[in-house]
């Protein structure tokens, strides 16, 4: 199988087999899309992270030369591995840094978190994968923030850190745009403006879902072919 192949099983397997490589690879080959089909081991081993940054650099790349108003916005979503009664069975991920909480739903969860930069249109142009006690302003910091010049970067209240915001504005020039807490000192003084950042941060929440639909809507702890073992968590670009 060349490389081509071997991210068609990927992406028909993400798409409509739940993640389950072993399914797609059958169906591919039962219908006669493939003629030749690696063993699942060999299979895992073949998906090249290099294949995959290169295909993530590109379609962000288009992203970016069409996003004309130079808005971004980023956020992070949660990605559980198992439901939390199962939290000592876990053979994917073991140990409290992967015990995160969702402030917005009140409840813990047992994975990690994807932390993201997108276009105004919800376009991803950067992720990072952490543990999910990894705080959001943590993982801020480590971002390469590789953006056309003048960019602004919309975000939630936990992303409010001056220092760093003046220190992305005079070495990148990046405006960084946090919704302000009630008692910060740069609060937006203007009802319009704060508005105005509030409806462009939700936007992230469209790269969120286009994401996260073609999860698992049940974490029975199957995940056939998904394989985590040697993957670099803060990496920005993985297999």
């Amino acid at each position: 199988m060349n490389n081509a192949e071997v991210m068609v099983v990927v992406l028909t397997a993400v798409a409509f087999f739940g993640g389950s490589f072993r399914t797609a690879a059958c169906f591919l080959k039962e219908h006669g899309y493939l003629r030749e089909i690696l063993s699942e081991s060999r299979l895992n081993r073949r998906i090249d992270g290099y294949v995959w940054e290169t295909l993530f650099f590109i379609t962000a790349e288009i992203f970016k030369n069409r996003n004309a108003g130079r808005e971004y916005i980023t956020d992070s979503f949660p990605v559980p591995v198992c439901d939390n009664i199962r939290i000592r069975y876990s053979q994917i991920f073991q140990g409290e840094e992967f015990r995160g909480y969702i402030a917005g739903k009140r409840r813990y969860f047992f994975g990690i978190r994807v932390h993201m930069i997108a276009t105004a249109l919800g376009e991803s142009v950067e992720f990072l994968i952490a543990p999910g006690t990894e705080s959001d302003l943590t993982l801020l910091r480590q971002y390469d923030f590789a953006l056309p010049p003048g960019p602004i970067c919309y975000g939630d209240k936990i992303y409010n850190d001056y220092k760093y915001e003046d220190l992305l504005q005079e070495a990148a020039g990046i405006t960084l745009k946090p919704i302000r807490k009630k008692n910060s000192k740069r609060a937006e003084g203007d009802f319009t403006a704060r508005r105005a950042i509030s409806h462009t941060r939700k936007r992230i929440e469209t790269a969120f879902s286009s994401i996260t639909k073609f999860f698992q809507k049940n974490l029975c702890g199957d995940f056939t072919g998904v394989c985590f073992e040697g993957y670099d968590l803060y990496s920005c670009y993985g297999s």
